[in-house]
């Protein structure tokens, strides 16, 4: 069985590149926010490895806000000053085997 790691290297957006958010320890994973509004701009493939790139509009798009803190529904995306940031952000994935 063949297990999946990301890693996104992310050159001036600042993000930390891998968190420990898998319940598998050897796992690397990080977690884009799906309310981040991206556009794929490149794919790639090489044997088992994959390379995406990603380019960060700096926009959410969540049309609700925490209804407990007393948010109300937004009617379109937002700005993000401090989100990703604009610019590439390049995921690479490749196959690692289970030991």
């Amino acid at each position: 069985m063949a297990l999946a790691a990301l890693m996104i290297a992310l050159g001036s957006l600042g993000l930390h590149t891998w968190q420990a958010f898998s319940v598998f320890p050897k796992e690397r994973e990080v977690l884009i926010p799906p309310h981040e509004v991206f556009l794929v701009t490149r794919f790639s493939q090489d044997g088992a490895q994959s390379l995406v790139t990603l380019w960060s509009y700096n926009q959410t798009c969540s049309h609700f806000n925490c209804a407990y803190l007393g948010g109300e529904k937004r009617r379109g995306c937002v700005s993000a000053p401090g989100a990703l940031g604009t610019g590439d952000l390049h995921m690479k994935k490749r196959r690692l085997q289970q030991p």
